[in-house]
């Protein structure tokens, strides 16, 4: 992901759709990531998209069990 920031310059980023999915490495992923195959992980895929909707980027990653966490926080958005 850091590489993809190097490339796009953020002042021209529109939004970012995130999916996050739970799913089974696959043998060389485990192998890649130090885990036994089948293994949970959780698999997360980003769409980068410019001011005008286009899509400029994307990125998908695969975090095993425990090395890995989110954290969100979401606020009720007060009246100007």
């Amino acid at each position: 992901v850091a590489a993809v920031f190097k490339v796009l310059d953020l002042r021209q980023m529109g939004h970012v759709d995130q999916t996050f999915d739970a799913v089974s490495a696959a043998a060389e992923h485990a192998r890649l990531l130090g885990i036994k195959s089948g293994s949970a992980a959780l698999r997360v895929q980003r769409v980068y998209y410019g001011l005008a909707g286009e899509c400029v980027g994307c990125a998908i990653s695969l975090h095993p069990a425990g090395r890995f966490a989110y954290r969100m926080r979401l606020a009720r958005r007060t009246a100007p």
